[in-house]
């Protein structure tokens, strides 16, 4: 398992967030979720669920219209 809990490998493209322990897809979608230093909900800032490749069970959090391809070990 990788720091947050997850099993999806965390990559250039992929990490999560050590606060609130969601995986992004992106600087920019881990940058979107935050707000005067506090961890908010995602989907409020716009970002958009997609199931990670092989772990579909795991949701990566990404910038709408980004086709990001994120891998899992």
């Amino acid at each position: 398992m990788n720091p947050c809990g997850h099993r999806t490998t965390h990559t250039n493209r992929v990490g999560c967030c050590a606060g609130c322990k969601r995986l992004f897809s992106s600087d920019t979608a881990f940058d979107r979720h935050r707000m005067g230093g506090q961890c908010l909900d995602p989907e409020s800032r716009g970002l958009v669920a997609k199931p990670s490749k092989k772990f579909p069970d795991e949701t990566v959090w990404s910038n709408p219209g980004s086709d990001h391809e994120w891998s899992a070990a």
